[in-house]
């Protein structure tokens, strides 16, 4: 917008995800022994279990082994951020959202979006019909919708609101 006569840049994802891959997670996740049990539960129960992450690959990876879940084992789909697509849910916004449920057949009102990004995670969702829930340790003063401070917790919030 400002200098127009130097053309459209693009940002270097590929570059992003290489430096983002160098992060030190160490200590920052653990395995609480509930996540992978609710996320086995659900998928005995016939729900399908979706991570969409904007962590790039390789470290959502290791990210999720500190964390005692598999991706290729624990989700029925798993789409982080890798060098070739992108960020999906910076870049597709809420239509990432629309091609996970039109792939699965679910209508969005059926489905429920956790996450710990409003801007991600919670808005495009939301816009879509589906249900949300917002996990951070820090409450959102400006957001009415459904909140809680850990993920092990998402589910009895989501329940304790129906």
């Amino acid at each position: 917008q400002y200098f127009s006569k130097y053309g459209e840049c693009h940002p270097n994802l590929e570059l992003l995800y290489n430096r983002m891959c160098t992060i030190d997670h160490a200590g920052q996740f653990r395995n609480d022994g509930v996540t992978g049990k609710l996320i086995s539960l659900l998928r005995t129960q016939g729900k399908k279990v979706v991570a969409i992450t904007d962590s790039p690959e390789g470290l959502s990876r290791k990210i999720l082994a500190d964390a005692g879940i598999d991706p290729d084992q624990d989700f029925d789909l798993y789409l982080p951020y890798t060098s070739d697509q992108g960020p999906l849910k910076i870049l597709q916004r809420g239509k990432i959202f629309e091609k996970v449920a039109s792939q699965f057949n679910i209508p969005p009102e059926r489905t429920i979006s956790i996450g710990d990004s409003y801007r991600s995670d919670i808005e495009p969702a939301e816009q879509l019909g589906m249900k949300v829930c917002l996990v951070s340790p820090r409450t959102k003063d400006d957001y009415v919708g459904l909140q809680t401070r850990s993920f092990d917790n998402a589910f009895a919030t989501y329940r304790s609101n129906l």
